[in-house]
């Protein structure tokens, strides 16, 4: 999956995998590999598949099914397309051998046994007819000439082993000193023979020679610059500019471009000097090759020595022994033939340790640095990028695979790390279009988890196989069991996916998006594989069940190879045996089949913690939803005490097995849990009966500060590789009905108490500077972490929310949770403080949180995480949805409804302010957690700029109380932009009172209460525009409506406004200059336009007053003059007065000035006849405008794109360029009085705001380009 964004860029892409469906799911699988070869024809398969079926296994893999090369090796295929003549006989042609191979894989289907089959793409045997047919379906000396170097070398090493006795070496190499008299003979003499440089270098002397032809054949006098060149200039100009790179490809390939070569030599009469200079020209070029090749030679040489080393020396090798013709010195990199009387060299495949997946060897030079660790009997196939690179050799295979997937149920990929990527994508999707649920497993090593992940991704990959004999000690078993298992017990993951824990009325808006996290590769462990040595020679015999089980308990599919459960003692050689399988019943076997059973009872287990002590390993799986559970105790030596937690104690039997007393299973770093546990059975090295071994452990009580416990005291008799498993019955699934009991046993969304918006902001939010101010508290602080940001259930639940979806239990909020139940009791006795201080009657909510939380204090302290997360979200999710019901918006989209909780979240009662100076009235908050109190809370500006707070969520009233407390203060025609509860507002902003017109004008079209509240009355807090306190006995005595307090702004500002700010000075505003709070405001009659402000105030929202030493008292964005947007809001307001006159409503017909009466109608009609002429900045046609082509921005000598085609920020500013400055406050302008602009200049301006101001984020306040611009502001 990818997508393209706004501006045409491609995403990364990313992959969504939907497990197969086979009958069984993934995690399910328990699979046995078996190899056909030795099984016999088809006619005996099936005993081995009952066998297989007797003892749990619901899967078999088989190696390849296909006719093999000369080696013997199942994985060296003869042709792809035939099946082995073992399978039915040699007799049969091969439609015949596929139809009866099909039928049996029918068969076993309808027995409940699947089977998946390897494929192998990388290779085909050295003597594959097909290949002597197509030899370029491989890399040969023709199709791939860089391999010609490795070639030689090859037949150079050859030439060697077969002649070494000419040198006094026996062929003999029985110790490193005879090993290194070899290498050293044959790096020192032999080699150098081959003159294998002679590839890479250029050849002097031909060089010389042709140049000095040419000289001699066109001999003239230059005067050029390039042979004015210094040495190492010269040797630089002709590397680079002046070669036919060829390297490798053969001898004396690489060679100079003798005419480049000719302008860079200096011109002289005898050609002897000349040729001298270019004798060391090729020197310098030549130089750096040699020391390269030099170095080349050296890695060569070791990688031999290491080879030859391991194959006749090593303890772990195959000893060789001594060089013969059967028995090479080194085997060739190459298979050689002939066809129609031609020569070829195929290049075969192999491996390269630790080397790089995505990059395909064979077009390197692995080969000739003989790094590549050869299959001799492979030929590497040549697929290209694409199919058409190689047309036939892709169809050839694709036949192939679709042949497979036909038959059978998935795909093993042999050797997919050497794979490429599209080869594979290719093939797996032909298998796909035959068997939509083909399962597919992969053998991949590619080194990293992020090479891993790449090829599943893109393949689709299902299962990759892991080994679980490889891990070299304990601890690494356990690393890797617990990776594998994926999430640890009291998980948040399984929790918040599963329906059982999903609570009936959690929140969700018409849109909502469920979002699916990644999960972990999946793997198919195996205890062993046909490619593994055997438990007794990688370990010992005694690893041998514990490995089993230490497998069967990890979350993943597993699987084991034929001849473990029978006990062999070493792996079978694939190549050199070819005696049948033996049926053979151990003891072992009683054990594999109870534990493969197990595995597919313990599905629903899906969480896992794995803990090892010394050689002891311990592994719990547990259902998430009942707490049922199995433990795993598997030891390899001494006495070892673990100790488990228990509440309650009782006798219990189980498992048709006498039970022992009730143990509790210990959880993550000794963690306890409330469970009963009931021996199921115990194992004994190599003897696994289902015995009842006393012996083996002895149980004692005690107590600690958790409470009752119980101690397993593991005894000596628990020998090295014995095995304890047992079933978890848990008492804490009935401690978790109870709790879910308790939280629906009420339905909160009827409380009473909770019918209140406010109540909701007190329980849900709240910021620490709101609660400490009202209720002397702060917010809850955990050590390593910090403090919530809010004191309500947001501030738990927004600070776990990264947590919860990474899964990350050791977070500290985590183990904070674990080690007490402190929250639940501070969210308690907050609301107790809130309640009487307030006398909010939250007596309901209260006494149901105490009943909630009792229950969840009961919970066992390792699965507290889990439940206080979502015992708080699901109580929350109820309040979510209570307060979506209040604000009426439960057919809104989730936008809408987000912006309802937005509202809850910012209104609400705080001691000390609010709205009115002798009331607790719920109010807007500017911002958390700075503008949340006091002075600093509410703010005209912010308040009336946010419609989608309240009259876009329905909350008419709040908007009606914050309407009429703000026209309360209304003095000079303004109203202040800090409210502080009309104690001593601050009226130093010029366009709150347009945005508030504008809000009024909103909630009439809007409310239910519509024009009407154009005539609602209201008491002044100041009777005229002098200050008085706010206990004056003349504050609150004039009346005043709401279509009387439009009247009074419009004609204030008609007729000028001119006052300075009360109190004025640094107490009012420490960085204001004295000019600046002076305010002026006035309308221009030519225009109709409102000016306001000056060069030292900042008027409109853009008022960030400069507050350093260097520029303190000098406002960052005057925007003196005639703001747009208040221009376009003064024309919001004129129209809609101009359509209630209409309607008879408006009471007032114009103002009254000192020399004429201005008609709304003809004062709307100004501004719309002027604004484009006086706004618009045009491209071209400057007449038209009224436009300073000297203050338009320029990049060079044209207008910068950003400048033109937009719409002036102010008109007439006292710094007349900021006029031309590109800003984002005309889309305000755009948004309230569209009718002022054409639309086309619009269309144009946006567009321009889009490249230039919009960030992912929002918009930048100024044009980037722009002299002024600063992205990091630092005041």
């Amino acid at each position: 999956m990818r997508y393209v964004d706004r501006l045409g860029n491609h995403s990364h892409s990313g992959y969504f995998q939907i497990p197969p469906k086979i009958g069984i799911e993934v995690d399910e699988i328990v699979l046995k590999t078996m190899v056909p070869k030795w099984m016999g024809g088809i006619e005996r398969w099936g005993e081995y598949m009952e066998d297989a079926l007797e003892h749990g296994y619901n899967m078999v893999h088989l190696c390849p099914v296909q006719q093999k090369g000369e080696s013997r090796s199942p994985y060296s295929l003869y042709d792809p397309l035939m099946l082995d003549d073992g399978l039915v006989g040699v007799e049969k042609r091969q439609d015949e051998r596929y139809a009866a191979l099909n039928e049996f894989v029918r068969g076993m289907e309808k027995r409940g046994l699947y089977m998946i089959v390897d494929v192998v793409w990388n290779h085909m045997a050295s003597n594959a007819e097909w290949l002597r047919e197509y030899p370029d379906a491989g890399y040969n000396l023709e199709n791939s000439p860089h391999l010609k170097v490795a070639f030689a070398l090859d037949e150079a090493i050859l030439e060697f082993g077969e002649g070494m006795q000419g040198y006094g070496l026996s062929g003999e190499i029985g110790d490193e000193r005879e090993l290194d008299k070899v290498i050293g003979v044959f790096k020192n003499e032999w080699m150098k023979r081959y003159k294998l440089w002679e590839y890479f270098v250029v050849d002097v002397e031909r060089a010389i020679a042709e140049m000095r032809e040419l000289f001699e054949n066109r001999m003239e006098e230059r005067d050029g610059e390039m042979s004015e060149m210094k040495l190492e200039e010269k040797i630089k100009y002709l590397r680079e500019n002046g070669m036919y790179q060829d390297a490798g490809k053969d001898r004396n390939s690489v060679r100079v471009k003798r005419l480049v070569a000719y302008e860079l030599l200096k011109y002289n009469e005898d050609v002897r000097v000349v040729m001298k200079e270019y004798l060391e020209i090729l020197n310098g070029l030549n130089l750096p090759i040699y020391e390269k090749y030099d170095k080349d030679v050296e890695v060569i040489i070791k990688n031999m020595r290491d080879r030859i080393k391991y194959e006749r020396l090593a303890e772990n090798g195959p000893k060789l022994g001594r060089v013969s013709k059967e028995r090479p010195l080194l085997y060739s990199y190459f298979t050689r033939f002939e066809r129609n009387g031609k020569k070829y060299a195929l290049v075969n495949n192999g491996w390269i340790w630790n080397g790089d997946p995505l990059n395909n060897f064979a077009e390197t030079n692995a080969y000739f640095l003989r790094q590549v660790i050869i299959w001799g009997d492979c030929v590497k196939l040549r697929y290209g990028k694409e199919p058409r690179d190689n047309l036939i050799l892709w169809e050839y295979m694709r036949e192939y695979s679709v042949k497979m997937a036909e038959i059978f149920h998935g795909f093993r990929i042999d050797n997919c790390h050497s794979t490429p990527i599209p080869v594979a994508q290719y093939l797996i999707d032909a298998g796909r279009r035959v068997r939509r649920d083909l399962y597919v497993v992969a053998e991949l090593f590619t080194g990293s988890e992020e090479k891993d992940l790449i090829f599943v991704s893109k393949l689709g990959i299902n299962s990759l196989i892991r080994e679980g004999i490889q891990p070299w000690d304990v601890s690494e078993q356990c690393r890797i069991s617990h990776k594998l298992s994926g999430q640890t017990i009291g998980s948040f993951k399984n929790a918040i996916e599963n329906e059982k824990f999903k609570g009936k009325n959690s929140f969700k808006g018409k849109n909502s998006v469920t979002v699916k996290n990644s999960s972990l590769i999946h793997a198919l462990y195996m205890d062993c594989t046909h490619d593994n040595e055997m438990p007794n020679q990688k370990r010992t015999i005694s690893d041998t069940l514990p490995l089993t089980s230490i497998v069967a308990f990890t979350r993943s599919a597993i699987g084991s190879v034929y001849g473990y459960d029978e006990l062999y003692l070493k792996q079978r050689d694939l190549v050199k045996e070819d005696k049948l399988y033996e049926l053979v019943d151990t003891e072992f076997k009683q054990a594999r089949r109870f534990l493969n059973r197990l595995h597919v009872e313990m599905n629903e287990c899906i969480e896992t913690f794995v803990h090892q002590d010394d050689q002891v390993v311990r592994i719990t799986r547990e259902d998430p939803v009942t707490l049922k559970g199995y433990l795993l105790i598997a030891h390899m030596a001494g006495e070892y005490r673990l100790i488990f937690s228990k509440q309650l104690i009782s006798e219990s039997k189980g498992g048709g097995v006498e039970g022992k007393k009730g143990v509790d299973a210990i959880s993550e770093s000794g963690d306890h849990s409330h469970s009963t546990l009931t021996t199921l059975t115990t194992f004994t090295p190599l003897n696994p009966l289902l015995v009842d071994r006393d012996d083996f452990f002895e149980i004692e009580e005690g107590t600690d500060h958790h409470g009752l416990y119980l101690e397993i005291i593991l005894k000596k008799t628990f020998t090295p590789g014995s095995v304890l498993i047992f079933e978890k019955v848990s008492e804490n699934n009935l401690q978790i009905e109870r709790l879910y009991k308790s939280l629906n046993d009420k339905n909160i969304l009827n409380f009473e108490c909770l019918n209140s918006l406010n109540n909701l902001n007190i329980i849900m939010f709240k910021s620490e500077i709101e609660e400490n101010e009202s209720i002397n508290q702060s917010s809850y602080f955990i050590d390593n972490f910090g403090n919530f940001k809010y004191c309500g259930f947001f501030g738990f639940l927004n600070s776990i929310k990264k947590i919860v979806e990474l899964n990350d239990l050791g977070h500290p909020i985590c183990n904070h949770l674990r080690g007490g139940i402190w929250l639940l009791d501070y969210y308690i006795n907050r609301l107790i403080k809130y309640n009487s201080t307030f006398n909010l009657n939250l007596f309901e909510f209260i006494d149901y949180l105490k009943s909630v939380f009792n229950e969840l204090k009961l919970i066992v302290f390792y699965l507290r995480p889990k439940f206080i997360y979502l015992i708080i979200n699901e109580i929350n999710e109820k309040l979510k949805e209570k307060a979506i019901k209040l604000m009426k918006l439960e057919n809104k989209d989730k936008f809408i409804q987000s912006l309802g909780l937005t509202s809850v979240a910012l209104t609400g009662v705080v001691k000390n302010t609010g709205l009115d100076p002798f009331k607790d009235i719920p109010s807007l908050a500017a911002g958390l957690p700075h503008f949340a109190i006091r002075h600093m809370r509410c703010w005209g500006r912010d308040v009336f700029i946010s419609k989608g707070l309240y009259l876009q969520t329905n909350r008419f009233q709040d908007a009606r109380d914050h309407i009429l407390a703000f026209c309360s203060v209304l003095k000079h025609g303004l109203i202040p932009n800090l409210l502080d509860a009309a104690r001593k507002p601050r009226y130093n902003s010029r366009d709150s009172i347009w945005f508030c017109l504008q809000a009024i004008q909103d909630y009439c079209l809007k409310s239910p209460e519509g024009n009407n509240f154009l005539f609602v009355k209201f008491k002044k807090r100041f009777f005229n525009d002098d200050y008085i306190d706010e206990l004056d006995d003349r504050a609150y005595t004039v009346e005043m409506r709401v279509v009387d307090f439009i009247q009074r702004v419009l004609e204030s500002h008609a007729r000028g406004i001119h006052f300075r700010e009360w109190n004025a000075g640094p107490l009012l505003d420490h960085a204001m200059s004295d000019e600046g709070f002076n305010i002026d405001i006035s309308t221009d009659w030519e225009t109709g336009f409102v000016f306001g402000g000056n060069n030292s105030n900042c008027g409109t929202w853009m008022d960030k007053m400069g507050d350093s030493t260097v520029n303190k008292g000098k406002p960052a964005t005057p925007r003196d003059g005639a703001a747009i947007e208040i221009i376009a809001l003064l024309k919001s307001t004129l129209r809609w007065i101009c359509n209630l006159q209409e309607e008879n409503i408006y009471p007032f017909n114009g103002i009254q000035l000192d020399d004429k009466f201005v008609t709304f109608k003809e004062w709307n009609n100004l501004i719309q006849s002027n604004f484009e002429k006086h706004f618009f900045i045009p491209s071209t046609n400057f007449n038209n405008y009224e436009i300073d082509e000297s203050l338009i921005h320029k990049t060079g000598n044209s207008f910068s794109l950003s400048s033109i085609d937009i719409y002036k920020d102010c008109y007439k500013s006292s710094l007349p360029f900021r006029d031309y400055q590109l800003r984002p406050n005309c889309c305000i302008a755009f948004s309230v009085a569209p009718e002022l602009f054409k639309l086309e200049n619009v269309q144009k301006c946006l567009n321009t705001i889009e490249n230039s101001l919009l960030g992912p984020l929002g918009m930048k306040t100024l044009d980037p380009s722009d002299w002024e611009y600063r992205g990091f502001y630092d005041n």
